[in-house]
């Protein structure tokens, strides 16, 4: 059977990370992936196996920015009608204060777009950090970087997204997730304070949804983040705070 692949020609990363000449192409899932996927529930073989429905030009998929993959496979679900949507319960309306439960569709899902690839730039005395958003390859191959995570919330996120440091305009280079680790902790303390502050939030891939309170007829826009489980075919799945997304409009041609 002919497989009959779309091209995806907005991304939320805008392609800032990727070469000029990148394109990007999905297809529906089969009765075979679904299958497959209602039996995977660690998210590193959920978006794994994912990928084989994902295809690019110019572009390696582990590569691909974190918040991109989570667009294309909410995609891949409304061309294939696969998606349950879900189900956010006790959210409390920020007007009334009433609670209530809400189920979302993918047609009520929104990626918000990423900052321009200035703003994912730390400079501080004569440094300069060049940090990117989370990546695919950057779960699917985790690193351990274990010791600091109590005292520093995302600290393995973080380190993994640092992709260049520079010193007077000399790159400071590693070998290893460890090293990495040894040059950033022996940069100024003013380096954690900014990226805590203006950077991290903008690292991990942000949803979006709104919510009308049946109570009082007021919305709230809130945030959630989403997990490879809770974006498989047909997942049906409760959060008690929310959840993020909200209508994807953006284009996709169809190609083959």
């Amino acid at each position: 059977m002919k497989e009959v692949w779309y091209e995806i020609d907005t991304l939320p990363s805008n392609g800032q990370w990727y070469n000029e000449n990148t394109k990007i192409f999905i297809r529906p899932y089969t009765v075979r992936e679904t299958l497959h996927l209602a039996k995977m529930k660690r998210d590193n073989d959920i978006l794994r196996y994912n990928l084989q429905g994902l295809k690019a030009e110019n572009l390696e998929l582990e590569d691909m920015i974190l918040s991109d993959y989570y667009f294309l496979v909410l995609m891949r679900n409304g061309i294939s009608g696969t998606l349950e949507g879900l189900m956010i319960k006790d959210h409390v309306c920020t007007n009334c204060k009433k609670s209530s439960d809400h189920k979302v569709s993918v047609e009520d899902l929104e990626v918000e777009d990423l900052p321009p690839t200035e703003d994912f730039t730390v400079t501080v005395d004569s440094y300069q950090l060049t940090i990117t958003p989370l990546k695919v390859k950057h779960i699917l191959d985790p690193q351990d970087v274990s010791g600091y995570e109590e005292e520093l919330p995302f600290f393995k996120e973080l380190i993994l997204a640092v992709e260049a440091i520079t010193q007077d305009g000399e790159a400071l280079t590693w070998n290893s997730v460890s090293e990495k680790v040894d040059i950033f902790l022996n940069l100024p303390a003013q380096v954690l304070s900014v990226i805590y502050e203006s950077i991290l939030p903008k690292i991990f891939p942000t949803f979006k949804v709104e919510l009308i309170c049946p109570h009082c007829q007021k919305s709230d826009i809130i945030n959630i983040p989403l997990t490879a489980e809770e974006v498989k075919p047909f997942c049906r799945s409760e959060k008690s705070t929310g959840i993020d997304l909200s209508t994807i409009k953006r284009r996709s041609r169809k190609s083959s």
